[in-house]
């Protein structure tokens, strides 16, 4: 990857010269109790669209309706705003630079921040080039994140995040093993998560497994923050296990032992989290009301997490079944004859109305690859086929309050990402042909 920046070419209105170039067909299905879906294709340029081409990855944030991209070779950070059937870059808040405290070593990494009423975020990356004094670490995502009030200790503080994996660069299920009030008022810095009592990884730096948050745990917040610990076990354990712990401004409990996959929530009634069955043959949605209760299991899945299933806020989808559940719920979602085949990528959107399926078209005369439109409520399927449809690699499907969000192939060899938003609604009224 080249480290020079792409300019970014903001395009509105409709996508129909890059899609000509790319080569999209779109077809159309719905569902009608037990017959058959029936098929016809869409003229592209029925469909309106607004789309920002960008050299890197362009990403949900925080914020609803803000967007961002930031280079994995110098953290150089964009924002775009979805407004008015609009897709445009906009300027950032602001920038802080910022230094923690980690393992002794001392982290520095500028933020680029946007601000909208009370809600903030940003993002930076520190990247070691040897020269740094820094021995332990060669890379961290960093992000602002703003906290519930309930948590605040000083106004003007937010949560600044670490995550130390680059392979999680672009996943939007980071973990984050480093955690800090930063001040944005006064810049001043101290630890969100104490681990004065942590100890030393067989590198001989403090363990990053100590107490590691995720955006699921932290959005779902109320006056408890759950987060996940692996200090209990032995750092050369090759099945180093999770628990479940929680942080009520300096007070922490533990909630529940041996917790998987790294995903739980707040919900009415306590926290939803997953489990491995102990006897091998699948796992579990288990909701425990707090500590010391009994838990509940809401749902019990066959086969493996990781192989048989992908995961999309708090739905997983069975990539042989084709069924939608709800790990919070239990509830099902079926459907038929969606048109794809070996799905790739899977989103909901989080009121649970919508939903994608992405793969390869099940009919393999209609391209290389498919999207699969649904319309939860009216059980309504839109396909779209062709031989570039979304992006292979991090398409980002997300969705807004009306629109749907994803990154398609854009022509020629120097851009790589196409950011493109669709209304949904304009997805199901256009004419089929």
């Amino acid at each position: 990857m080249k480290k020079r920046r792409l300019p970014l070419i903001i395009t509105a209105i409709v996508v129909l010269i890059a899609a000509a170039a790319v080569g999209v067909i779109w077809y159309t299905s719905e569902n009608q109790d037990d017959s058959a879906a029936q098929s016809g294709d869409i003229e592209l340029q029925n469909i309106n669209s607004s789309t920002v081409t960008s050299y890197w990855s362009v990403q949900e944030s925080d914020i609803e309706n803000i967007y961002y991209s930031m280079s994995p070779d110098s953290g150089e950070v964009s924002f775009f705003e979805y407004k008015d059937g609009t897709f445009t870059e906009i300027e950032p808040t602001g920038k802080k630079t910022v230094t923690a405290s980690v393992s002794g070593q001392e982290i520095t990494s500028e933020i680029t921040y946007i601000q909208r009423g009370d809600d903030i975020t940003g993002y930076g990356l520190f990247l070691n080039d040897g020269e740094s004094g820094i021995y332990f670490y060669d890379y961290f995502f960093l992000k602002f994140k703003t906290l519930p009030v309930s948590h605040q200790v000083d106004e003007g503080d937010v949560l600044l995040l670490m995550d130390e994996n680059k392979e999680d660069f672009y996943s939007p299920y980071k973990t984050y093993e480093q955690s800090f009030y930063y001040n944005m008022d006064n810049g001043e810095i101290s630890r969100f998560m104490n681990n004065a009592t942590d100890s030393a990884d067989l590198e001989g730096k403090k363990r990053s497994d100590y107490a590691m948050l995720t955006d699921d745990v932290l959005d779902s917040a109320g006056d408890e923050i759950v987060f996940f610990t692996s200090r209990y076990y032995s750092v050369i354990d090759p099945d180093l296990d999770v628990d479940l712990d929680t942080k009520n401004k300096a007070v922490y409990n533990r909630l529940v032992s041996h917790a998987h996959f790294m995903y739980a929530k707040s919900v009415e009634g306590g926290t939803v989290f997953l489990r491995e069955n102990s006897d091998g043959t699948g796992f579990s949605s288990i909701l425990i009301p707090g500590y010391g209760k009994d838990e509940q299991v809401i749902k019990e899945f066959s086969g493996s997490y990781e192989t048989d299933y992908i995961r999309s806020g708090d739905y997983l989808f069975n990539i042989h079944t084709e069924v939608i559940t709800s790990l919070i719920t239990g509830e099902e979602i079926t459907f038929e004859n969606p048109g794809v085949s070996d799905a790739e990528f899977f989103a909901v959107s989080s009121d649970g109305t919508k939903a994608i399926l992405a793969g390869v078209p099940s009919d393999s005369a209609k391209g290389t690859q498919a999207i699969a439109f649904i319309d939860i409520e009216s059980g309504k399927t839109r396909l779209a086929c062709g031989s570039a449809v979304y992006t292979p690699v991090n398409p980002n499907f997300t969705f807004g309050s009306d629109y749907i969000f994803f990154s398609i192939p854009a022509p020629g060899e120097e851009v790589i990402y196409t950011g493109t938003v669709f209304k949904w609604s304009d997805i199901f009224s256009a004419e089929i042909s």
